[in-house]
This record gives C-alpha cells, structure tokens and sequence, in this order.
C-alpha cells in the first residue's frame, strides 16, 4: 500500500470510511474538505441508527473530563474540540440547510445529597487547578437560574463553558451535509471483509487507497485479508459495550431552561423533547429497555428538578457505546498500511468530533503522526490488552 500523500484520484486518495456515525461522518467531512474521495460505509439503512442517534448530545469537557478519567490529553483534547463546535456546527448549517440545535447556555450541576455534593466540590477544585470557569451557586442563586430545582439541594455549580445540541438530529445534519459536499454515502452494506493487494477491495467491489474505521461498538467485525484469503491482522482494538438507558420527556413550558446535571445523570431541554440520560452499563449488549432502569433514572431526576414530575414520557431507549480500558478514543495508523481508526469515544463522541475529524485528516493526508496524542496510540499500554499483536503489512 503506497503512502497517503502518494495516491490520488481526481486529485486526493480514494478513502473508505466504514461507520456513519458522529465520528465517521465528522472525518469523512475533513476528509473530503482535504481533496480526498470519501465513501462512507455503514451496516445500517441510515446514518445514527447506532450510539451517535441515541446519545444525549453532551458537550462538556470539564463535567467530563476534568475528573481525570484519561489523563492531560485527554482533557486537553476536549476542551480543544469544545472550541471548535461553533464552527463545526455552522459549516454544518450552511451544508445542510437546516440547524444543529448547537446549545452553549452552560450547565448547573447539582447534588441531591453530602456525598453528591462532596463530588461536586472536587470537580470544582479540578475546574480551577486546570483553568476551567466554574461558580459555585448558593441555593437562592441556583433556583435564580434554573427555577426547576430541589430548593433542598446540597449544592450546586454553573459551568458556563458546557453546551449540547440533539444528538439525532445532528448525525441526520452531517449527513446531509457530507452528501451537499461530495461524501458518497453507501447505507445497508456490511464491511465484514477488506480484500489487500495493491488497493483496498470493498465487499461491494469499490477500490480504496486508505480505510478508516470508525464503526463504534459493534459484535461484528472488519476482517483485513490477502486476495488468496490470508488473514492480516490490523491489531485493531477491541472496543467493550457500555449500555446506557435513555429517557425522552414531552416538551413542556416545565422544562428546565438548560442543561441540569445530576451524579453521572442530565436533563438536557432539547426543541423535541427534554432528554434524561443516562445509565451505564459496562460489558451490557442486550439493546433491550428495562423498566426498572429507565425508572430509577426518573427517581434520581425528579431528586434535583421535581417540578418535572407528572411530565409525561414519550419514549425510552438504550444504546451501547463504545469504550475503551482507560476511557481515551483510539485515534491512529493501525498495523495494516493504510487502515486508520477513529474508534472508542465512549460517551464522549458528539463533543470530540470536531477535533477528531481534524485529527485523523492531518494523519491521513498529510501524514502527521506527530500531532495524534501517544495517550491515543493503538498501540499505547493498556489498549494492546484487547487486541491481538502481529504485525502486518498489504
């Protein structure tokens, strides 16, 4: 396999990107504003019928990062893709035709009891140890803001640099708008099998210089071959299900006024629906509801925002989102030339899209794999675990 700035076709290298999800989509649009010929592959009949479409749509680095969950690079990379949403979200209006729902009003985090609100001062003081705005909010000035709230709460902060936007809507967005800029997409079609020779060999007989897997969790698996049928091992890791359970409550002039966070849980008001999410369920792959589940979760929302309860619900769901042993995306060159990864972002897709589609187009076109994180690497400590070792080459 010839080097990604040595092919080209119609003036850029042919790039199969399998998964259409927020992340397959926000690099098949970096990928295709860099000059190249991007074809998007996905199992599904459309686009964020995985974990993208299900999720709550967060964008918040400090509530997520900024426990330390994957270290400095990762905290650093979230908060630089933060940044980028409003750019990324008005190319993706203009594309599209049609809004984002992008939403940086802030959060208010709350805590229901000592030991919530124990956790919120920890995440106050890892806010400002790294520079992150953070108040904390007497009970008056919290009510002030969101008047929805537990008048008994323990505590309470504003996170004025968090925002969010609907996630399912968003992926539908992307999708149009990779569509107006050129992204050829191919929806029902399994990528289960890449034939290697000297170009990549998609099941459908389309030819590739470079693929990008970008496939989420998923039991199904991309299997790289030679034309005599050889096995070749990528050494892609192997992602585990986390299984969230997800709430949608009608809209209502009740609903809270911005994002409300509570423990691992959020309320997020959203132009359809107020959003409650979320569970989470390691090592879980039964897509199924379970009552019990979706009602504990309501039980813990109505704690901090009981002016919510008798709203009627519209519907639940579950989605499983893919994760990783230390919590950090794997990003990078995998041990096939020519196969990259965008892989494993857990709860974290919609907010790190902007940065990763940046990322991998610098890596893939220009062939930049000094600027990927090494606490991203395939191959870093801890990641290798869950793959296999060989190494190959087309």
């Amino acid at each position: 396999m010839t080097s990604p700035a040595s092919v080209s076709y119609g003036g850029g290298p042919r790039i199969a990107v399998i998964g259409a999800g927020v992340i397959g989509l926000a690099c098949a649009l970096s990928l295709r504003r860099g000059g190249a010929e991007v074809t998007v592959y996905d199992r599904h009949p459309s686009s964020g019928e995985g974990a993208s479409g299900r999720a709550g749509g967060m964008i918040a680095p400090a509530y997520e990062a900024a426990r330390g969950e994957a270290g400095d690079a990762f905290f650093a990379f979230a908060l630089q893709s933060a940044r980028l949403w409003p750019g990324f979200a008005s190319d993706i209006e203009r594309l599209s035709g049609g809004s984002c729902e992008l939403d940086l009003s802030g959060t208010i985090a709350c805590a229901a009891t000592p030991a919530e609100a124990d956790g919120l001062e920890r995440l106050a003081l890892a806010c400002e140890g790294r520079g992150v705005p953070v108040r904390r909010l007497s009970r008056a000035e919290a009510l002030n803001l969101e008047p929805l709230a537990s008048p008994d709460l323990h505590a309470a902060l504003h996170l004025p640099g968090e925002g969010q936007t609907d996630a399912g809507r968003l992926v539908w967005r992307m999708t149009q708008a990779a569509r107006a800029q050129g992204v050829r997409l191919v929806f029902d079609q399994p990528v289960d099998r890449v034939i290697c020779a000297s170009e990549f060999i998609l099941p459908n007989g389309a030819r590739a210089d470079q693929v990008l897997l970008a496939t989420g969790f998923s039991l199904q698996e991309v299997r790289f071959e030679r034309p005599d049928g050889e096995a070749l091992d990528a050494e892609a890791p192997r992602l585990h299900p986390v299984k969230g359970h997800m709430l949608a409550l009608a809209p209502s002039p009740a609903a809270p006024r911005r994002v409300v966070r509570f423990g691992s849980g959020y309320a997020a008001p959203k132009g359809r629906w107020t959003l409650v999410g979320s569970t989470s369920e390691p090592g879980e792959t039964d897509p199924a509801v379970r009552p019990e589940a979706v009602e504990a979760l309501a039980s813990r929302l109505f704690q901090v925002l009981p002016g919510l309860k008798g709203t009627p619900e519209v519907m639940s769901w579950t989605g499983l989102r893919p994760g990783t042993p230390d919590g950090a995306p794997v990003i990078g060159a995998l041990a096939v030339s020519g196969v990259f990864a965008a892989l494993g972002h857990y709860r974290n897709g919609v907010l790190l899209a902007p940065a990763t589609g940046e990322l991998t187009a610098r890596l893939m076109l220009e062939g930049r794999s000094e600027t990927v994180p090494a606490a991203f690497s395939p191959r870093r400590a801890g990641i290798r675990d869950t793959a296999s070792h060989s190494q190959s080459d087309c």
